[in-house]
C-alpha cells in the first residue's frame, strides 16, 4: 500500500488524514504542562518565567518538527528506520563515555549550549525500527519472536550501562505494547512477563546500583526510609492528597512553593497538577493521555 505523503503547501485539502482528536489532545496537553511548568517554577528556587519559556519554545520546534514529518510522510521514516537505529545505537554506546555525571548517571550530552539526552531519541527510533522488524517477520513464531526482543534489549543494555534504568523500563514497556498490537500470540508475552518476574530478584541484588534499588524498594514501602530514599515519594502522595476533590486553584499549591517536592518541574509535575486542580484535574489528565 502507498503512503501519501501531507503537503505542507496543501494542508487544508490533506486536513482530513490529520487525527484531530489526537491533535487536540496533545496540545492542550501541552499548554497545560506549560501552565503546570510556571506554577512549579514559581517561588525561591526556580523561575517559572523562564522554565515556561523555555517549555513553550520546545513546544513550537516539535510543532514544526511535526509538520515536517506530515509533509515527509512516514513511509520515508519507515524505509530509514534501520539507519536512524543504528545512529542511535551509536550515540548510546558512546555518551557514558563523553557525557558528564549527574545525579549518579552519565546520560546527558552537551550540544551547542544544549543539554540532550539521546535515550529520549531512542524511543522514537526504537519505535521505527521494531515496527518495520514486525511488519516483516510478524512475531507469531518463537523465532521471529525471539529477534523482535532481540531489537529491543539492545538499547536497553546500552542505557543500563550509563546507568539509566528507567529509560529500560520504558523501552520494554513500549516494545511489550507494540509486541501485544502486531499479534504475538499470548503465551509468548505471558512467558516474557514470567521469566521478567522470575529475573526481578537476581535483578534487584546484582545488577541495580544502591540508589536504584532503594529507589524499588521505597516505592513498594517508602515508610522504611521517610527521610532518605523514601522522602520524595511521601511528599508526592501528601501533595496529591492535599488537592483534594477539586484542588487548591492555580498557583496555590504549597508542596511545590515551598520546596517539599524536589524537581517539582520535571519529576513531579503531575503532584503540582493534582494539588492545585485536585481529583478532577488528575481525572481529566488521565483521560486526554488515553485520549
Amino acid at each position: 500500500m502507498e503512503v501519501r505523503p501531507i503537503s505542507v503547501f496543501n494542508l487544508k485539502e490533506d486536513a482530513a488524514l490529520i487525527d484531530k482528536m489526537l491533535v487536540s489532545c496533545v496540545l492542550l496537553l501541552s499548554l497545560w504542562g506549560i501552565a503546570c511548568i510556571y506554577s512549579a517554577g514559581a517561588g525561591s528556587a526556580l523561575n517559572g518565567w523562564d522554565l515556561c519559556l523555555r517549555q513553550a519554545g520546545w513546544l513550537l520546534i516539535s510543532c514544526f518538527v511535526v509538520l515536517i514529518v506530515l509533509a515527509v510522510g512516514h513511509g520515508v521514516l519507515l524505509d530509514a528506520a534501520y539507519y536512524l537505529f543504528l545512529i542511535t545505537l551509536i550515540v548510546l554506546l558512546i555518551t557514558p563515555l563523553i557525557a558528564p555525571r549527574v545525579k549518579g548517571a552519565h546520560s546527558w550530552i552537551a550540544i551547542a549550549g544544549f543539554r540532550i539526552q539521546p535515550s529520549e531519541f531512542a524511543k522514537i527510533t526504537l519505535i521505527l525500527a521494531l515496527a518495520k522488524f514486525l511488519s516483516r517477520c510478524p512475531p507469531f513464531n518463537f523465532k521471529n519472536f525471539l529477534a523482535g526482543l532481540g531489537v529491543v534489549l539492545v538499547p536497553v543494555l546500552l542505557v543500563m550501562l550509563q546507568p539509566d534504568a528507567g529509560s529500560a523500563l520504558v523501552y520494554l514497556i513500549i516494545a511489550f505494547g507494540m509486541f501485544f498490537a502486531a499479534g504475538t500470540p499470548l503465551i509468548y508475552l505471558g512467558s516474557l512477563i514470567g521469566s521478567g518476574l522470575a529475573a526481578l530478584p537476581f535483578l534487584i541484588m546484582f545488577v541495580l546500583k544502591d540508589y536504584q534499588r532503594n529507589r524499588l524498594l521505597v516505592f513498594i514501602d517508602p515508610m522504611r526510609d521517610p527521610l532518605g530514599a523514601g522522602y520524595n515519594v511521601i511528599q508526592s502522595r501528601i501533595a496529591v492528597g492535599s488537592g483534594g476533590f477539586w484542588g487548591k486553584g492555580f498557583m496555590n499549591g504549597m508542596q511545590s512553593k515551598l520546596r517539599f517536592l524536589p524537581e517539582p518541574h520535571t519529576d513531579f509535575i503531575f503532584s503540582v497538577c493534582s494539588e492545585e486542580f485536585g481529583f478532577i484535574g488528575a481525572l481529566l489528565l488521565l483521560i486526554l493521555f488515553l485520549s
